[in-house]
C-alpha cells in the first residue's frame, strides 16, 4: 500500500512541474495526427482525379461509327483493299472491282479549289496526274495499287485538313 501511495505522490508532483510538457506533447501528437490527416485526403484526392482522368481517355478512344452512321461507315468499307503479293504474283486486276478514281477526282478538285500552300498545290498537281494516269488504265498491277492506295492517303490527309 506503501508503494501505491508513494507513486500517487510522486505522479501529482510530476504533473504539477511538467505541465507545459505534457501539453507541448498532446498538441505535438493532435498536430500529427492532423498532417496525417491532411496526406491521406490529398491522397484520395489524387487518386479519384487519376481514375476521373483514365476514364475521360477511354471515352476519347476511337470507336468505329454505330449502325446509323451510314455515311463514316460506307466510306470505310469502300476503303482500297490490295491483294497480298503472295496471292498475286504480280497478277493484273480489273479496275472494276475497285472503287471509282471519279469521287476521288471530285474530292481533289475541291481539296485544289482551297487556298493552298505551294508545296501543297504540287502535291495536289502530282496527285492529280497520277489519278489521269490510272484512269487510262484497264488494269492494275499490285504495285500500281499501292501507288493510289498511297495517293488515296494523301487526298484524304489534305481533304481533312482544309474540311473539305
Amino acid at each position: 500500500m506503501q508503494f501505491l501511495k508513494n507513486f500517487k505522490r510522486n505522479a501529482e508532483v510530476f504533473f504539477e512541474e511538467n505541465t507545459f510538457l505534457l501539453w507541448t506533447l498532446l498538441l505535438s501528437i493532435f498536430a500529427l495526427g492532423m498532417i496525417l490527416f491532411g496526406v491521406l485526403r490529398i491522397k484520395s484526392a489524387m487518386r479519384k482525379r487519376k481514375q476521373k482522368r483514365a476514364e475521360i481517355e477511354r471515352s476519347l478512344e476511337f470507336a468505329l461509327p454505330s449502325g446509323e452512321n451510314t455515311f463514316v461507315r460506307a466510306r470505310l468499307n469502300t476503303v482500297l483493299r490490295i491483294p497480298d503479293e503472295k496471292q498475286a504474283k504480280r497478277e493484273e486486276v480489273p479496275l472494276d472491282e475497285f472503287p471509282k478514281l471519279s469521287h476521288a477526282r471530285e474530292l481533289l478538285a475541291k481539296v485544289r479549289a482551297s487556298s493552298l500552300s505551294n508545296a501543297e498545290r504540287l502535291e495536289t498537281d502530282e496527285l492529280y496526274k497520277t489519278l489521269n494516269v490510272f484512269l487510262r488504265k484497264d488494269t492494275l498491277t499490285i504495285n500500281d495499287l499501292q501507288v493510289l492506295n498511297d495517293a488515296f492517303s494523301r487526298i484524304l490527309k489534305l481533304s481533312a485538313k482544309y474540311a473539305v
